[in-house]
């Protein structure tokens, strides 16, 4: 049975059955609310023509959190200014901004309440609209303002002091802010600022936008698409547009890594969240994405999370997202060692997509990261212009790993006798370049934790230094529990494409890595293998086929 729709009310009307074809006719649906796919079964959403599903509005509401606006089609970001090289490791030192007033110790270092600032015009704006970012490293972290006043002749910024103190408990190295961002001072053509208290918009139009008009979008949905306990269903032809993510703006934002973040708003911290996702998905099976379009976004492309199995997304392209384009499984401990089998995410297949222009805002995003997943399988991708790694694999650290319990089991409630169910993945003929554009210590494909039965091969990796860099070493191997070894990071930090190859990071094992071709980087491969001797050697390496291997030991 096939259905012909032309507007959303239609749509709205049509995915209330089952067992049909969904044919939308050429145009914008524009949703008020996520499309809720639950509970469905044997369904096809197609185009007829050219179809974007959008989340967006010409009208900014009391509440809205946009974190870009879109005029004619083009992304637009928030004012900034102040904004300095982000550090490799070490946390940004600057005599503009000064931390101020001590409130707490941590773990030996001393935790601040604001900073002391000599930008004057800084007094002027609204402190609740400031936001700081902080990029060190792999990390980005977000802090909003709360007050302001003048102290020695200089402009005090106390921050909200909960969210400000687990960005510097939890937040890797937070120092001097890198960037201010929402201010009214550095307002300049083709950027906007958000008065969150009166919930307006302003923006100062291109010298073209006034010549020859404009239109303006407000992103308002950060969710499309929610689709869940279902199954057989499959997108196809479709375009995703405009989504936000509102969480930062809201609430600063504690990056642990690759977009994980701690949630201030929940009960419990070390939570694992990540953004929201435009398509999210979880406990569905046979839900295939085909030749469909993912841009414009404010949080992440697709999210295929828990009990997810045998989905598929091909075809497709991804781009102009401000996180990453797609997150596979979910980062919990209860996820690594589940009490059911229903909550695995099982034999996903990510294939022949384009995906490129990802991490436009948080920069700390991958193109595809994958946490506790069982048999996913990443073929034929081409991966390009990437704030930070192209595809991540595997979570933890080792934590949750029978070997690394005698290192990490401070941080587990009960040692873990058993393999988790990350194993049996397979990353294979993918291309990927010009990534690690922004932000540190990532690579073309990125590993963590024991995989067995794991494959990295026939991957073409290249062009992830700066111009001038030069290789470092073919391969590089950290052997970090070894006491008194420390490593010289001095000539792998310069490089912003650090390490750049294949890095199988803390407590990585039982992989193979055969046949890939890497070039222009600083470091081929890279093995850090911290707090667990041996780990190095239950992986599988083809050094042999390295012209001139140069194995570097630390």
């Amino acid at each position: 049975m096939s259905t012909r729709v032309s507007n959303t009310k239609q749509l709205l009307e049509a995915i209330k059955k089952e067992n049909q074809e969904i044919i939308l006719n050429e145009g914008t649906y524009n949703l008020e609310e996520p499309l809720n796919l639950t509970g469905k079964v044997n369904l096809i959403l197609r185009e007829e023509g050219n179809v974007i599903i959008s989340g967006a509005s010409k009208l900014i509401k009391k509440g809205d959190y946009p974190n870009s606006i879109f005029v004619n089609n083009v992304r637009r970001n928030k004012s900034s200014a102040y904004k300095v090289q982000a550090s490799a490791w070490n946390r940004c030192e600057r005599e503009d901004f000064i931390f101020h007033n001590a409130i707490d110790q941590h773990n030996g270092n001393t935790i601040y309440e604001g900073f002391l600032t000599s930008n004057n015009e800084l007094l002027n704006e609204n402190p609740k609209n400031m936001e700081f970012y902080f990029n060190v490293g792999w990390n980005q972290n977000i802090a909003s303002g709360l007050k302001s006043r003048i102290i020695e002749d200089k402009v005090y910024i106390g921050l909200e002091p909960s969210q400000f103190k687990l960005l510097q408990t939890k937040g890797l190295r937070v120092g001097a802010p890198t960037e201010v961002k929402n201010i009214k001072c550095a307002l300049k053509e083709g950027t906007f600022y958000h008065d969150k208290e009166k919930s307006v918009i302003e923006y100062l139009p291109t010298e073209l936008e006034i010549q020859n008009g404009f239109n303006i979008l407000y992103p308002v949905l950060e969710t499309l698409i929610c689709v869940k306990d279902s199954k057989n269903i499959k997108f196809s032809n479709l375009s995703f547009k405009y989504t936000t993510w509102e969480y930062p703006s809201k609430n600063g934002f504690s990056e642990i890594q690759s977009t994980t973040y701690d949630d201030i708003t929940k009960s419990s911290i070390d939570t694992f969240s990540v953004p929201k996702a435009a398509v999210y998905v979880e406990y569905s099976e046979d839900i295939i994405f085909t030749q469909c379009k993912f841009l414009n976004l404010g949080g992440t492309g697709i999210h295929l999370s828990r009990g997810c199995k045998n989905n598929s997304i091909l075809c497709s392209e991804f781009y102009d997202i401000a996180g990453g384009a797609v997150i596979i499984g979910n980062f919990e401990y209860t996820d690594a060692h589940p009490n059911d089998d229903k909550d695995i995410n099982y034999n996903t297949i990510i294939k022949d997509n384009e995906i490129h222009d990802i991490g436009v805002l948080y920069n700390g995003a991958c193109g595809i990261l994958a946490g506790y997943v069982n048999t996913l399988k990443i073929f034929n991708n081409l991966l390009y212009n990437i704030a930070y790694t192209g595809i991540s694999v595997g979570w933890g650290w080792g934590r949750p790993d029978p070997c690394a319990n005698l290192i990490f089991n401070t941080d587990v409630q009960v040692p873990y006798l058993k393999p988790t169910i990350l194993k049996n993945n397979h990353i294979k003929g993918n291309e990927i370049h010009h990534i690690m554009q922004q932000m540190h210590d990532g690579a073309g494909i990125y590993t963590l934790s024991n995989q067995d039965g794991s494959i990295i091969e026939d991957n073409y990796i290249h062009d992830n230094t700066d111009a001038n860099d030069e290789p470092v070493t073919k391969i590089y191997v950290k052997k970090s529990y070894l006491l008194g070894v420390t490593t010289k990071w001095g000539r792998l930090s310069k490089r912003k494409g650090f390490p750049g190859g294949i890095y199988l990071d803390e407590c990585s094992s039982g992989i193979t890595v055969r046949n890939n071709r890497i070039e222009n980087v600083a470091v081929n491969y890279y093995y850090h293998d911290t707090g667990v001797p041996g780990i190095f050697e239950t992986n599988s390496f083809d050094v042999e086929k390295l012209e001139n291997p140069i194995l570097s030991y630390d």
